[in-house]
C-alpha cells in the first residue's frame, strides 16, 4: 500500500503527494495543479499552493512509501510545462455525425503567437484507435474506429500547457433501430455501419430496476452484461465492497436502462428463468 511519495526536481527541492489528493487507486498515476481547480469528478477542492513554483522544472525522481515495506526510488527525466495563459484556448463543434469516411470536427485556437497542434484524443470509454487527420487547418478528421462517443481533443505547445476540448460524436440513430428479442440486443442494418458492439462498448449509465451504475461501472456495464453476440450473460457479475454481485440476482423479469454517448437511450427487459 502506498502512504505517500516525494517528487525530487533537478533544483535539489521536494514535493510531497497525499492520498487521495495526488495519489488514486493506481501508484503509476500520480497528479497534482500547480494553479487553483476543482476535482469535478470528485467534488473536491484540490491542494495546489506548495505546487505553484514547480512549473518549468524537471523531476529527477519520485519516492514512494509503502506500508511495511522499504521505500521505492524510482528516477525519472519529467519536465513540468509553464501553466499557458488564462486567455489561452481551443474551442470547437460540440457536437458532430459520425461518418465512417471520416468525420469533420471543426475548431479554432486562441493561442497567441503560441503554436499548438493536436497531440492526443482521449476517451473515457475505450482507448482510442486510429490516426487523425490533420492536413486541413481548422479541421481534424476523426477516423472510422472512433465511433459514437465523447471525445477530448487535445492540443499541446512544447512549453506551455495543453488546452483541449470535448466534442460529442452523434450517431444519429433512433431507439426502434434497436431490438431486444430473447435475452438479446441486436441493432438493425444501418448506412453508416455500426453494430452492436460499438454500442456496447459506448455505454456510460444504467439502471437495473433501482440499482444504478454509473462513472466507471457505468461504463463498464455493456462489456460486463453483454456477450460479443448482443446476448445479455444472466450469470455476469460486478465488483461492490470486494465482493462479486451477480447483475440479475435469480429468476424474475428485469427492467434494464442504457445510456451512451452518441445514441439514443435503450431500455428492455431481461428474463431469468
Amino acid at each position: 500500500t502506498v502512504q505517500g511519495a516525494i517528487l525530487e526536481t533537478k533544483d535539489g527541492a521536494k514535493y510531497g503527494l497525499k492520498q487521495e489528493d495526488n495519489i488514486w487507486l493506481k501508484p503509476e498515476e500520480l497528479a497534482f495543479s500547480a494553479v487553483a481547480f476543482e476535482d469535478t469528478g470528485h467534488k473536491a477542492q484540490k491542494e495546489f499552493k506548495r505546487f505553484e513554483d514547480i512549473q518549468d522544472k524537471d523531476i529527477v525522481k519520485i519516492t514512494y512509501f509503502l506500508m511495511d515495506e522499504d521505500d521505492v526510488e524510482i528516477p525519472v527525466n519529467l519536465h513540468v510545462k509553464k501553466i499557458a495563459p488564462a486567455e489561452y484556448k481551443v474551442s470547437g463543434d460540440e457536437k458532430v455525425g459520425y461518418s465512417p469516411e471520416g468525420t469533420k470536427v471543426n475548431y479554432q485556437l486562441s493561442t497567441g503567437e503560441d503554436s499548438y497542434a493536436l497531440s492526443k484524443v482521449l476517451s473515457k470509454k475505450s482507448e482510442v484507435k486510429g490516426e487523425v487527420n490533420t492536413d486541413t487547418a481548422g479541421v481534424l478528421v476523426l477516423p472510422k474506429e472512433m465511433t459514437p462517443g465523447k471525445y477530448q481533443l487535445v492540443f499541446s505547445n512544447d512549453k506551455l500547457s495543453d488546452v483541449s476540448f470535448t466534442v460529442l460524436v452523434e450517431s444519429g440513430l433512433k431507439a426502434e433501430d434497436f431490438h431486444f428479442e430473447n435475452n438479446k440486443l441486436s441493432l438493425q442494418d444501418n448506412a453508416d455501419q455500426l453494430t452492436v458492439a460499438n454500442y456496447i462498448a459506448s455505454t456510460s449509465s444504467a439502471t437495473i430496476g433501482e440499482q444504478e451504475f454509473k462513472g466507471g461501472a457505468g461504463r463498464r456495464f455493456g462489456k460486463n452484461i453483454f456477450n460479443d453476440d448482443g446476448s445479455v450473460n444472466t450469470e455476469a457479475t460486478y465488483k461492490k465492497d470486494d465482493q462479486e454481485v451477480k447483475y440479475f440476482d435469480g429468476p424474475g423479469t428485469y427492467p434494464v436502462s442504457i445510456k451512451a454517448d452518441g445514441y439514443p437511450d435503450v431500455k428492455f427487459e431481461v428474463v431469468v428463468q
